[in-house]
């Protein structure tokens, strides 16, 4: 195990991740989620108490406390025989308690735990809310012996808000500088709740996680945790065996250990390298023949080490030791982990026969080389390639997967080859259309443009596309009739009104966005605070400040309306309260 503090991570960053751990109520009861009747409950009333209670729990809802404390009280007084007394009492202590009457609240929670302790729901919930008062007033010891003896109870700690009270131990244990008691309490949570509570049980399980793993790496600890918590996934199973020799317990490590890597800033490198120092040494000797574990452990190794020659030496060692003759996958799955190394590309390229490649192999190459730059390399093995057997929805696929090398460098005749072979030639242009657009090359996607724009099937889209490199040009005489061609409303109607508005025809910008409010409802309050935004930038300031409170009149409780609202404010306009003036 490593030292804490002084040895993984400085001390610093261990403080600011005790502080969140402590101050972020992860476990802490959902926001609004109260305390019940039990369904058990429910039919043990008349329909003359079914009613009383109905109106205190209206009341309660309500969020109106006082009135609904008077309701409960009401209810003992009228039923002091009901089964539900319980509940009532339960109730009324919560509705003080919630009127900010802390102390008074304490003590209705007693007479619940007095007089109904094996009423569990009830009990266990104001056992719970008995320590939070106690914690209100000042009153931490108090406190903590009331949420003590509630995980404590073997009835008790099955509530839901025995997560909530394990999380508040967990803080005074941090409070009081006693780490593992703080682990300590979120294992139990994660031991209770795996089930009953499992969003409790995840955030726990990944604090224990993070301060095993980051904090203080203990492997050791870490696989006693990962079988009392029924392995890590969201489905809990039984853990077989000692799982130091699971590959899935060590897929999960492997995992974290980037994730927790990445994390590391450039003024902690020595705390990076201790941390990877650790889990390689952890790793070390496991599982020889899995090449995926392996380049982890290679990988962590040079993260440690920053030696890029050991790096090299142990990727090829672990490459020679299981090869077999013929196994091209695993010699491009190679080729990839020597990123920027062109000597070891090359070597590892040169074992390949591009005449004996499968489909998939010799496509996973192309992508490989790509990835490393290595266009003519990669030109030379997509030569290979063959678009016959693959639908259209495949073709754009892969096209898709050229864009970014296109755009890099790439030969665009390897897009247009794969445009070409589509069995739908129209779906094989507009391809490329989406693909010049992507690029804003004006030229290109207009001249094939033109071939779709009366498509069926592609008009909307590439007329639509036209207008929109036409706009980006700055020709908006053009872009307005190919957005009125498209027919896409009201997407085209606003890109029309830019149009209008970038040549200063404010009134037809307006009219245009007039027909949004009058046919999209859904639309209307955007189109009507675009308006408003036309006239500012014109300077039209009366006809801004009218449109900003025909807005707020229109459409109130929109998004739109408070920012009319907040807009009018800041000119220091009265809002007319939402008349027009």
């Amino acid at each position: 195990m490593m030292v804490l503090c002084d040895g993984i991570l400085p001390r610093l960053a261990f403080q600011r991740w005790m502080i969140a751990l402590a101050t972020a109520c992860l476990l802490a009861p959902a926001l609004g989620q109260e305390v019940e009747l039990a369904n058990d409950d429910k039919n043990k009333m008349d329909p003359f108490e079914e009613h009383s209670l109905g109106k205190a729990d209206k009341a309660f809802k309500a969020r109106q406390y006082r009135t609904a404390a008077a309701e409960y009280d009401s209810f003992l007084i009228e039923f002091p025989q009901s089964r539900v007394r319980a509940y009532a009492l339960f109730r009324k202590a919560r509705s003080i308690d919630l009127d900010n009457k802390r102390f008074d609240a304490i003590k209705k929670y007693n007479e619940v735990l007095d007089y109904f302790p094996t009423a569990i729901p009830y009990a266990a919930g104001a056992l719970y809310y008995m320590g939070q008062g106690y914690m209100d007033t000042g009153d931490p010891e108090n406190a903590i012996k009331a949420w003590v003896e509630m995980v404590q109870d073997k009835d008790y700690r099955k509530h839901f808000l025995a997560a909530s009270a394990l999380n508040k131990l967990a803080e005074n244990s941090w409070k009081e500088k006693n780490y593992e008691k703080t682990l300590e309490f979120y294992e139990q949570v994660v031991a209770d709740f795996r089930t009953a509570n499992p969003q409790a049980a995840k955030t726990a399980m990944e604090k224990v996680i993070e301060y095993r793993m980051k904090i203080s790496p203990d492997e050791s600890r870490l696989r006693a945790f990962y079988i009392k918590a029924m392995g890590f996934n969201d489905q809990p199973q039984k853990i077989a065996g000692d799982p130091v020799g699971a590959p899935a317990y060590w897929s999960f490590i492997r995992s974290q250990v980037r994730k927790f890597g990445a994390q590391f800033n450039d003024t902690q490198a020595s705390a990076r390298r201790q941390f990877y120092r650790y889990w390689s040494d952890a790793m070390e000797g496991k599982f020889p023949d899995n090449d995926d574990f392996q380049i982890d452990y290679i990988d962590f190794r040079y993260a440690q080490e920053n030696n890029l020659e050991k790096r090299v030496q142990r990727l090829d060692t672990q490459f020679a030791k299981y090869q077999k003759p013929g196994n091209a996958t695993r010699i491009i799955k190679w080729l990839n982990l020597y990123l920027g190394n062109k000597a070891k590309i090359n070597e590892y390229y040169a074992k390949l026969d591009l005449s004996k490649l499968g489909q998939a192999d010799t496509e996973q190459l192309v992508f490989a080389l790509l990835a490393q730059k290595e266009y003519a390399m990669a030109l030379n093995a997509f030569d290979k390639l063959l678009f016959k057997d693959m639908t259209d929805a495949a073709r754009e696929a892969f096209a898709r997967r050229l864009w970014d090398s296109t755009k890099a460098g790439f030969s665009i005749t390897a897009l247009e080859r794969v445009a070409d072979s589509f069995t739908d030639k129209e779906y094989g242009t507009m391809v490329l259309i989406r693909y010049y657009y992507s690029t804003g090359n004006l030229a290109a996607s207009l001249s094939l443009a033109e071939k779709l724009k009366t498509s069926p099937k592609f008009a909307t889209e590439v007329l639509t596309i036209m207008g929109d490199l036409y706009l980006g040009a700055g020709q908006y005489e053009k872009a307005i009739p190919c957005y009125q061609q498209a027919n896409n409303p009201p997407s085209t109607l606003f890109k029309t009104a830019d149009c209008y508005s970038r040549m200063g025809k404010v009134d037809s910008a307006v009219a245009t966005l007039r027909e949004v409010e009058n046919f999209f409802v859904k639309d209307a309050p955007r189109a009507a605070m675009t308006i408003a935004s036309l006239y500012q930038k014109a300077g039209l300031s009366d006809k801004h400040v009218a449109a900003l409170r025909a807005l707020i009149k229109k459409y109130p409780g929109s998004s739109e309306s408070s920012a009319a609202h907040q807009e009018l404010e800041k000119l220091g306009l009265k809002t007319g309260g939402g008349v027009d003036t």
